[in-house]
């Protein structure tokens, strides 16, 4: 038959009462719980015994916590002190560690918002992912290997005639200034944008009116913002 005094309360209590007491009396403290607990398993059963034990270890928790929380404030107020104390005695080098300390942290977070910035670029597309900008990297004699967004007219039907994991392609060419006429209205209008029809299957773009399936159907298509066409 086994000793009541040697039976061990519910691990998670013990770890609680554990934490919550200092080492010294540590032992102590729990071998009396040990001997309480064996007492209540051999007379009530173990229900009622593990009930005691959590008890016993949940009501350690609040002074515990009160003891730190306030040991924490003494001693971080004290930290502040010393500190203080410190920079008036030594004014120069305080003023080297905190500019410096204040170059750093503002360092990191511009380099951390330009980096959400770059990682964020036209992610409101649904298809973000399976989106890709076709880049011409030139090489030069002189060592420069400048970098060009324009590419030959004739690439993007071929790079998707040759390369059978490319669903589709839209070539886009913008022009920064050109006259536009409706009726007697005449505008010079800014960023005018040529895209072939596929652009709008691959860029999800709300349309307030119209279908996006024949907006471009024909070379005489043409889409504007709210703006535009009210102006017109």
């Amino acid at each position: 038959m086994q000793n009541h005094n040697m039976r061990r309360g519910p691990n998670i209590a013990r770890w609680i009462l554990s934490v919550t007491n200092r080492k010294d009396n540590r032992e102590i403290i729990l071998g009396d719980f040990e001997e309480f607990y064996g007492e209540i398993y051999s007379e009530h059963g173990k229900l009622l015994a593990d009930i005691w034990y959590y008890k016993q270890a949940f009501k350690s928790l609040p002074r515990f916590l009160f003891t730190n929380f306030y040991w924490g404030i003494v001693m971080f107020d004290n930290y502040i002190k010393i500190a203080f104390r410190n920079m008036k005695k030594s004014k120069g080098y305080s003023f080297i560690n905190i500019f410096g300390l204040a170059v750093a942290l503002t360092s990191v977070l511009l380099i951390l918002l330009w980096v959400q910035d770059e990682l964020s670029y036209d992610r409101f597309f649904p298809d973000a992912g399976r989106l890709y900008r076709v880049i011409d990297v030139e090489k030069y004699s002189g060592g420069d290997e400048p970098m060009f967004s324009m590419n030959p007219a004739a690439l993007a039907q071929t790079l998707v005639d040759k390369y059978p994991e490319i669903k589709d392609a839209a070539r886009l060419r913008s022009v920064k200034s050109s006259v536009v006429q409706y009726g007697e209205k005449r505008f010079t209008d800014d960023n005018l944008v040529f895209v072939d029809p596929s652009f709008l299957k691959m860029f999800s773009i709300h349309f307030i009116s119209g279908n996006s399936n024949t907006a471009l159907s024909n070379t005489s298509s043409i889409i504007l913002t709210q703006k535009t066409a009210a102006k017109y």
